[in-house]
């Protein structure tokens, strides 16, 4: 891990870059090249940036946190579960496409908290649900 913040910063600003060039040959978006790689600090940048973690690829149909389950990689794991944590949705097909053990039983986990694929509600959702509840 990089301990200067600024080499930090400059690091990740190259990697989105690099991931944004990547991205406009083949049309994915920064945000699904971060979870092809597994690179959960270049997704929390972009996320932070406003860059959304549900961008559906026009073609197949996958978001970043599918690519992400897909990896074989520990730093794949961490990628999606920090997607699902802050919004990502899950489609359905994961547990058929992964190659890892940990990923799919992180999976199995993550679909029976959440009730079948159901994503997580986010603190402004919740926030939003129980706004309406008050009316």
């Amino acid at each position: 891990m990089l301990d200067n913040s600024l080499t930090t910063s400059r690091f990740l600003s190259f990697a989105a870059l690099c991931l944004h060039m990547h991205g406009a040959v083949r049309r994915y978006t920064p945000m699904h090249g971060a979870g092809f790689q597994g690179r959960k600090e270049v997704a929390e940048v972009l996320f932070k940036h406003g860059v959304p973690l549900n961008d559906i690829h026009e073609k197949d149909k996958k978001g970043p946190v599918q690519r992400a389950c897909w990896g074989s990689e520990p730093r794949h794991l961490e990628t999606a579960k920090w997607m699902l944590e802050n919004g990502a949705e899950l489609m359905g097909t994961e547990l058929e496409e992964t190659r890892t053990q940990e990923m799919t039983e992180f999976l199995r986990s993550w679909l029976s908290k959440e009730g079948k694929g159901k994503k997580k509600d986010t603190k402004k959702q919740k926030k939003e649900k129980k706004q309406k509840q008050e009316l």
